[in-house]
């Protein structure tokens, strides 16, 4: 009986061969994994930033809604201080004066049209 063996043989070239496609592999993938290693540190920075600009966004329109609270609020109050001017007292001789030179007035218009 004859057997027929068909067993392969690993020679070292071949090992040695296989062994630096794995190694060329590795280096693939820890290059890929710099690149992403390198863009999630700029993604940490970016959402830094933009965390403190919203911060700073909602202290503006914080005090943007106290400063139109505070208008709106006090705002009544000038309406009335414009509208309610305080009308100086007319005493009776002042309207008497008032009157005597209005008359003069018309007498001196007549005299002068005749």
């Amino acid at each position: 009986m004859t057997s027929q063996d068909n067993a392969q043989y690993v020679t070292i070239e071949m090992f040695n061969d296989g062994m630096s496609r794995i190694e060329r592999r590795f280096d693939v993938i820890e290059r890929r994994l710099d690149k992403v290693e390198q863009t999630m540190t700029e993604m940490r920075y970016e959402i830094r930033y933009n965390a403190r600009d919203i911060d700073h966004l909602q202290t503006s329109v914080y005090w943007g809604f106290a400063l139109l609270g505070i208008i709106v609020a006090l705002a009544p109050s000038f309406r009335r201080e414009k509208t309610e001017k305080p009308q100086p007292e007319v005493t009776r001789s002042d309207v008497q004066s008032m009157i005597d030179a209005a008359i003069s007035r018309a007498l001196g218009a007549k005299n002068q049209q005749q």
